[in-house]
């Protein structure tokens, strides 16, 4: 029976999409074994596994087979390992022929632990060793593959990740029984002994010993195959490169990890890989975007190292949205995002508004006679001081296409897309304004054919209309004016307010305003910056391809200056990705939003990447969910200012392997301020907590181990002034019980198995619990599941009881202040009368001294009851560095 049981790959490793998942101990040999390559790693074997699939000897097994291709194969060399070193279990010709069927060469370890055994089970194989100076050899494996295998990051990746679980425990137990224990010591001797070895096994004329340099010739003469004519011999995985190489592979693996908290397993949010990022530079604010086609789809909230803030499907399930930002409604900031059922190129929904409690205040739908919302515009609108949304709808339409012969539409009426926006007025839900593409733009415009594209649609049933024009953006000027891009038309408008007609237009067929210096196409989110009578500067995104066609090699963020009394438009700035290629290239959706340093934040749509740039071009972030063969999109990415004031607890989960130690987690979806978190314990559920560690905040869930335990905690969130934000559940201690406590480790336990059919238990059989174990019995009080109030008595124990003392005495100091304020206000009185009838003028200077530190005191501890808020008792927001301007406020040009 094989020790680790195969499972399947999980469907959030989207990172590293290439890897396969072949149970091999499932298949059988299906091509001859014809050579054995039993040199040690390090020797040239990658270049000789290429070579030789280049003869013909195809596959040809390395030992990134196991670690990089299909991670399942270490599943099998563990077994083999556990039969050679430890005697459990048989590992033979049979097995190997499942591992290697569908290989006809082997080379590189850890097949070079089995020389003797591979040797003995394909005997009508050509046994060949690479092989070169052990010093040198030694000093590049200890760079190298001796890293890789004692390499902390990696044993910690493999406690998350699929397939690190699989190859590091394989690795590191080949690596310690192959070079006895220590490979800095013993390598070089090994090295000798082994291909003594080899020659002891293989009689020297079945032999050959190759060393990189040689060429083909020997190789092919060796082998009875010819050489490859005007192909030089390979050369590959270089000792340079090799650790960003395995680093690059672990941050992927880590990324796979989809944020499964242990204090809250219901929250699987995407993890940003940050391949840029200099903090020093980097706009103050959180990103916020809405992923789809990932696992949880939904809005999201990360800070500027890549954390988690707040998933909103971790509140509401999830749920496709898009394009989620920080909007002013009723007075207050909010977040306005679109929410519906996803279409290929569309959707249909509505708009929501949720309050900084992350609860929805306002629903808002389309109006009129048409379809519901669309995805693409779901925005305040501007100057509306919060009143009005601009929204966007896909219309379908029959629509006669026949009339165009360019179409290839015939016999029959067809239907198209018609682009609507509305202006919509949120309380009443009336129509302000209602705009609608096939009242101003003819189809024969179109950049995008029925039929051409995956978004395009054929035009033959009301299922599959043509999308003709494509309505992406929708922005409004302090005139009433709108601007709106197309992008199957790939052209921007700006419109009138008064009757819809087109005022210009850039890019397209029958441009009014002539491009200079650049050329764009299927753009998307065009917004203004600025605008007068003579002169418009615009941003927006040049997608510069639909997938099928393009205008550039790659794709832009662009500001562009328009000259209307020219009548021309220049580009004047420009941002692209930064990938080592040069750029990338988004053939659908992407975003672009003006910081107030004069840099940008750029979305880069069907690529989940986002960036942000400085004025000068410079990237100074850059981060990426997913690869872009995993299907996971972002319409859109923003950034913004924000304060979250969640409704509910903070989460706690604590855990105690042996009973001595414990380990806290604690987390809080959607709180931006906490800055550290107070721990209590006690020894019941409604027993004494006393103060037991405060930590800072790291991270989504912050983790901290302790040297003691005890069997109930809870937690409080503090901001940075030791302020009580919010108290946790009340949570017990879990410690595993024998028969789970082998499978535990001190940050937790293994993923549970089902038992083989022979070992189930039947449900009427009969079993004896431990009542400690019953779940009634875990000493729960219903009544007091949270704790809601400041802990007493924190005086002698808390080291933040300066902050505790201050707000349970603000009652008594607001007492002290109305007492002085009645004695210094009688004092004043009594000095007044008495300096009317020309009495005590001598004490006249004492009586306004005290006026004056009475009103001084009063304003202190007003301050001091206040906060920062200025509102009596209430939450405060912490005035600092992100206090500046709102990323996207009104007046900075921003969108």
């Amino acid at each position: 029976m094989a020790s680790q049981p195969y499972t399947p790959k999980p469907v959030t490793d989207i990172f590293t999409s290439t890897d396969t998942a072949i149970n091999r101990r499932e298949c059988r040999r299906t091509v001859p074994m014809r050579v054995l390559a039993l040199g040690l790693g390090r020797t040239g074997t990658a270049s000789l596994r290429t070579a030789l699939k280049e003869l013909g000897f195809d596959d040809c097994y390395h030992m990134m087979s196991a670690s990089v291709e299909n991670p399942p194969d270490c599943l099998m060399w563990s077994d083999a390992l556990a039969a050679k070193y430890d005697g459990k279990g048989t590992f033979g010709r049979e097995q190997w022929d499942q591992l290697f069927g569908h290989c006809q060469a082997i080379c590189d370890w850890p097949c070079v632990a089995f020389a003797k055994e591979l040797i003995e089970a394909y005997p009508e194989a050509k046994v060949l060793v690479t092989t070169r100076d052990v010093d040198s050899w030694h000093a590049s494996t200890m760079k190298t593959v001796h890293w890789r295998a004692t390499e902390p990051e990696l044993k910690l990746v493999a406690k998350f990740d699929w397939a690190a679980s699989m190859y590091q425990p394989m690795l590191s137990r080949f690596w310690t029984c192959f070079w006895e224990g220590d490979f800095e010591k013993n390598g070089k001797r090994r090295f000798r002994e082994y291909y003594e070895e080899i020659r002891e096994l293989v009689p020297a004329e079945n032999l050959l010993e190759y060393k990189m340099g040689e060429g083909w010739q020997p190789l092919c003469d060796f082998l009875d195959v010819p050489v490859p004519e005007g192909k030089k011999f390979p050369r590959t995985n270089d000792t340079d490169g090799f650790v960003d190489r395995c680093r690059r592979r672990n941050r992927m693996q880590m990324l796979n990890v989809v944020f499964r908290a242990t204090v809250r397993p219901d929250i699987h949010a995407p993890i940003i890989d940050l391949t840029i990022l200099r903090p020093e530079l980097v706009t103050p604010g959180y990103i916020f975007l809405a992923p789809y086609r990932n696992v949880d789809p939904g809005p999201y909230i990360y800070d500027n190292w890549g954390n988690l803030v707040w998933s909103y499907a971790g509140e509401a399930g999830p749920k496709t949205a898009h394009v989620p930002r920080v909007c002013s409604y009723k007075g207050s900031e909010h977040i306005c995002f679109f929410e519906g059922e996803q279409h290929q190129g569309f959707a249909r929904g509505h708009g929501v508004i949720l309050d900084r409690n992350y609860r929805v205040v306002k629903t808002v739908d389309s109006a009129g006679a048409g379809a519901s919302a669309d995805m693409h515009e779901f925005k305040m609108t501007p100057y509306s001081n919060g009143t009005s949304v601009l929204m966007t709808v896909y219309q379908p339409r029959q629509y006669d296409l026949t009339l165009n012969p360019r179409f290839n539409v015939e016999r029959g009426m067809g239907w198209a897309v018609e682009g609507v926006f509305q202006e919509i007025e949120i309380e009443t839900g009336k129509v302000l304004f209602e705009w609608r593409s096939l009242d101003h733009v003819d189809p024969s415009l179109s950049w995008t054919m029925p039929g051409s594209t995956d978004t395009s649609g054929d035009g033959l049933t009301e299922d599959t209309p043509w999308d003709y024009f494509h309505l992406n953006s929708v922005d409004k000027n302090i005139e009433g004016d709108y601007l709106i891009s197309a992008r199957h038309v790939s052209a921007i408008y700006k419109l009138s307010g008064d009757d819809g007609r087109i005022i210009w237009q850039m890019g397209g067929n029958s441009p009014t305003i002539t491009t200079t210096n650049f050329v764009f196409s299927y753009q998307h989110h065009a917004r203004w910056l600025s605008e007068n009578a003579t002169h418009t500067t615009l941003s927006f995104f040049d997608n510069a391809s639909n997938g099928f066609n393009t205008s550039n090699e790659f794709s832009h963020g662009w500001i562009v200056a328009i000259d209307h009394v020219a009548g021309t438009a220049t580009k004047t700035r420009e941002w692209g990705a930064p990938e080592p290629e040069g750029g990338l290239l988004s053939g659908s959706q992407g975003s672009m939003q003006m910081l107030p340093n004069g840099g940008c934040h750029i979305g880069w749509g069907e690529h989940a990447h986002f960036s942000e740039h400085t004025a000068d071009g410079s990237a100074v972030m850059y981060g990426k969910l997913a690869d872009r063969d995993s299907n996971v999109m972002i319409y859109r990415s923003n950034k913004y200012n924000w304060t979250g004031l969640p409704p509910t607890n903070p989460a706690i989960w604590t855990y105690s392997r042996t009973g001595e130690t414990m380990a806290f987690y604690v987390s809080w979806n959607g709180a931006t301020e906490i800055d550290r978190w107070s721990f209590y314990t006690a020894d019941s559920a409604n027993g004494d907590f006393t103060y037991f560690t405060t930590v800072r905040k790291t991270g989504f869930e912050t983790e901290h181990y302790a040297d003691s335990m005890r069997d109930w905690s809870f937690a409080e969130a503090l901001d940075k002034h030791g302020r009580v934000l919010g108290s946790s559940v009340i949570a017990r201690t879990f410690r595993p019980n024998q028969l789970l406590a082998p499978f535990c480790n001190d940050r937790g336990c293994d993923q549970a198995e089902r038992p083989p059919d022979e070992k189930l238990v039947p449900y009427e059989a009969e079993v004896l619990l431990n009542p400690d174990y019953l779940s009634p019995n875990r000493g729960f009080e219903t009544s007091n599941y949270y704790m809601d109030d400041p802990v007493n008595d924190t005086d002698t124990h808390h080291p933040e009881s300066a902050v505790n003392n201050e707000e349970r005495g603000r009652g008594r100091d607001i007492f002290l202040v109305i007492v002085g304020a009645l004695m210094g206000f009688g004092i004043m009185t009594v000095g007044l009368v008495l300096r009317s009838h020309g009495a005590l003028k001598s004490l006249e200077p004492l009586a306004e001294g005290v006026g004056r530190k009475t009103v001084e005191m009063a304003e202190s501890v007003s301050r001091s009851v206040r906060g920062s808020s200025g509102v009596l008792g209430g939450y405060a927001r912490v005035a600092g560095q992100e206090d500046g301007p709102r990323v996207g406020g009104r007046g900075s040009g921003l969108a």
